[in-house]
């Protein structure tokens, strides 16, 4: 009877100890198979970048072509080509438009650098008298400066950075793109936004 005993209890530990860990296993199996997919934030985190990538930037401004080739500024003569002329007119006009995401132009500053200006194209241009104008066209985002001589590919860097003391990224962070010179010879326009931008065209002024 005691050997039965013994061998009934063992085969009750037997089975408890299967029992044991086959339950054992189960939770191992959960935990392993839990483990390999994904909670929500995790997928979430994965598709987020994978979205953004997939967004598009939005396509920057395109000029027209410009009519001369980089780092040359002309003059563009009256008897040029026809088709030279018409791409000297909506380039320079193109350099003074703004793109769809800038800002507006600062009205107190531009009334500030067009003074300024001013006295200092009637300093350096003494004999100008009436002549001499400065005004803002093409929507604020263009400064014009009418003088009755010394205008060249360098007068409009020189007028508004050395003599003003206004950058050229300070005059383009405040929303005017272009500064251009007219005298009884020339009209030159330069870029704010791109420094080596210049063209000059030979435009007699009409008095």
């Amino acid at each position: 009877m005691k050997w039965r005993y013994v061998a009934s209890m063992l085969s009750v530990l037997g089975v408890a100890s299967v029992v044991a860990c086959e339950e054992k296993k189960t939770r191992v199996d959960e935990l392993i198979a839990s483990a390999k997919e994904p909670s929500t934030d995790d997928a979430s985190a994965r598709r987020e970048p994978a979205m953004a990538a997939s967004v598009t930037p939005p396509a920057p401004h395109q000029r027209p072509p410009r009519p001369l080739p980089p780092g040359k500024w002309g003059p563009v003569q009256p008897n040029d080509p026809l088709e030279m002329q018409q791409k000297t007119l909506a380039y320079t006009y193109a350099m003074a438009t703004p793109d769809p995401g800038d800002g507006p132009v600062d009205k107190g500053f531009l009334e500030a650098f067009r003074s300024k200006l001013e006295q200092v194209v009637r300093a350096m241009d003494p004999a100008g008298g009436d002549r001499i104008r400065v005004n803002a066209a093409q929507g604020d985002r263009r400064m014009e400066v009418e003088m009755n001589s010394g205008c060249n590919e360098r007068t409009p860097f020189n007028l508004a950075v050395q003599r003003a003391g206004t950058p050229l990224m300070t005059l383009a962070q405040s929303g005017i793109f272009v500064v251009q010179c007219h005298d009884s010879k020339w009209k030159c326009v330069q870029s704010t936004r791109e420094p080596d931008d210049v063209i000059c065209v030979a435009a007699p002024r009409r008095n």
